[in-house]
């Protein structure tokens, strides 16, 4: 919801070559990296994380980590896991929000978080629906 709320609350980002911009904002969840996410400033307008010049800001994982991450789960049972990363990105004005894995367009996608021998799963949707389940 962090990255929802700088999107649509017009935060101004320091871009290193356009200098202050007021971008979308997304989510970076990466399989190499199980034990943290990023939120990031979307300069290029491409719906994906581009690298460190995009970074806001790293979140670490103490006690959980980042399992799997997956797509489509919930629209084309039993969807696609094992990806190597997923990027959420929030535009305005719409609440409607673009998920890509891989590069491509999906509908909805989910990160599968382990914390104690003990699995949730984050899903997200386009339509900007975000919820917990335990699996």
């Amino acid at each position: 919801r962090l990255a929802e709320s700088y999107a649509m609350g017009v935060r101004a980002f320091n871009d290193p070559n356009a200098g202050i911009v007021y971008p979308s904002y997304g989510v970076h969840f990466e399989k190499q990296n199980p034990n943290s996410f990023i939120i990031f400033a979307d300069t290029n307008n491409n719906n994906q994380y581009n690298g460190n010049q995009e970074k806001v800001e790293e979140f670490i994982l103490s006690k959980a980590t980042i399992a799997d991450l997956c797509v489509e789960t919930d629209s084309s049972p039993p969807g696609r896991c094992g990806l190597g990363d997923i990027d959420i990105v929030y535009a305005r004005p719409d609440p409607i929000i673009t998920i890509k894995s891989q590069g491509g367009n999906v509908s909805d996608g989910a990160a599968i978080i382990e914390s104690f021998g003990k699995r949730s799963s984050i899903i997200f949707w386009i339509s900007n629906q975000v919820y917990v389940k335990k699996i």
